[in-house]
């Protein structure tokens, strides 16, 4: 139709993963794409707690300045909303443009352009080091909130860091499917976000999603949306 549909990613590799969700892949996205060039960052990392996770400003489109309140509410996202759900916490720190990468810290990049069709971010590990990227121009283009793609590579990077969990379910008619771990695929859509301090942040689900036992409440996602 020549109409590309964008989203957002565990990895470039995007319809390998829908398929293993049991959704349909975005046909956008091709899985032969290349994989990414490597960041500057360590080519070995231990998933210790606590993580720190440093969003790397390398964007024209936004100032340090305009960063600083994103990274502070995701920061009360992990901390005060994510953690108590998914048991894994994280510092998440800023790093301004021209700064160096704290040794050890997972970088999620904030850049313009995306370098994948159809993606507005994705997390991956192909350097051996989780990292991410956040596409902020093409988000801004495409009427996207890239606060909320952030939130959601920042949730999906902790929870499976190195994009290999996966859980055993069922289909809408019984039969067993397997689903990656991406936690906020579900409910990714701008609309179904929720504000801290004035910043968008991405909805996430809870363990019950994916066939764990209910322990929230009756509640599948973090807003009740699902």
């Amino acid at each position: 139709s020549g109409v590309t549909t964008f989203c957002r990613l565990a990895s470039p590799c995007g319809s390998f993963f829908a398929a293993l969700a049991g959704t349909p892949a975005n046909p956008a996205v091709s899985p032969a794409l290349p994989a990414p060039k490597a960041p500057a960052t360590p080519t070995t990392s231990s998933w210790s707690p606590p993580v720190t996770v440093a969003i790397v400003n390398q964007c024209s489109v936004l100032t340090d300045a305009q960063v600083t309140p994103v990274v502070a509410a995701i920061q009360t996202q992990v901390t005060r909303d994510f953690a108590p759900v998914w048991a894994v916490d994280a510092k998440i720190i800023q790093v301004n443009k021209g700064a160096t990468i704290p040794a050890n810290a997972w970088p999620i990049y904030l850049l313009d352009t995306s370098d994948t069709d159809g993606a507005l971010g994705y997390h991956d590990d192909s350097t051996g080091v989780p990292y991410g990227r956040v596409f902020v121009k093409t988000d801004m283009d495409n009427s996207a909130i890239w606060s909320v793609t952030l939130s959601h590579e920042v949730l999906e990077l902790l929870a499976d860091p190195f994009i290999i969990s996966l859980t055993l379910g069922k289909d809408s008619y019984g039969r067993p499917r397997i689903y990656a771990l991406e936690v906020c695929d579900a409910p990714e859509a701008d609309q179904f976000g929720y504000d801290i301090n004035g910043v968008k942040v991405s909805d996430f689900v809870y363990p019950a999603w994916f066939g764990s036992p209910n322990r929230a409440g009756g509640k599948f996602d973090h807003m009740g949306h699902i």
